[in-house]
């Protein structure tokens, strides 16, 4: 848990880089924490949410191309391997499409496992998809909203990150199974 806020710790750092100085040193600085949280929680939300389902080949696989093909995406793939497209569509928020490879794959194995950390993930990804909607709408709302809505992107993963991570504390001891729910939460 302490490298996961250490992580969301760096992205701001990062992201308060990147906006700053705007240099490829910078953007790095912006990219690789976030990708390193995406893979890290990713990581831990498996193996401690759905140990009996948890493959450490499939998870490494999935890893290994969530945090490379998110920092291609977003650093401009310097290999030419990835769609022009994708790199220009929606504000640059199809970048994080492996975001959602990599949630979705935890979404799915703790449904599988029934546990009761499902509820918070669900959430997390709602949040997280109105974060999107901030940055994907930025640059069509700057000539009808000044301050434009790039800035609503970064206050809201901050309340994703806080989410995520809260979810994991809480949940992080409780073994996977419908007898495990937290109080309050139902295991359905």
């Amino acid at each position: 848990m302490i490298v996961l806020m250490i992580l969301a710790v760096a992205i701001g750092i990062g992201s308060f880089l990147l906006h700053t100085f705007a240099t490829v040193w910078a953007e790095l600085a912006d990219v690789l924490p976030i990708w390193s949280f995406v893979v890290v929680y990713g990581l831990l939300a498996l193996r401690s949410f759905a140990p009996d389902r948890f493959s450490l080949p499939f998870a490494t696989t999935l890893c290994l191309g969530v945090f490379g093909s998110g920092v291609a995406l977003a650093i401009g793939d310097p290999t030419g391997m990835t769609a022009s497209g994708m790199k220009i569509g929606f504000s640059g928020s199809a970048q994080y499409v492996p975001a959602t490879l990599m949630i979705g794959s935890v979404a799915w194995f703790l449904w599988k496992a029934r546990h009761p950390s499902l509820l918070r993930l669900g959430l997390g990804v709602g949040l997280f998809g109105l974060a999107l909607a901030f940055r994907s709408l930025d640059m069509l709302a700057c000539d009808s909203v000044p301050t434009g809505t790039h800035f609503l992107w970064h206050v809201t993963n901050c309340v994703v990150f806080w989410y995520l991570i809260e979810g994991y504390a809480v949940h992080n001891a409780t073994p996977a199974g419908p007898r495990s729910a937290a109080p309050g939460l139902s295991a359905r």
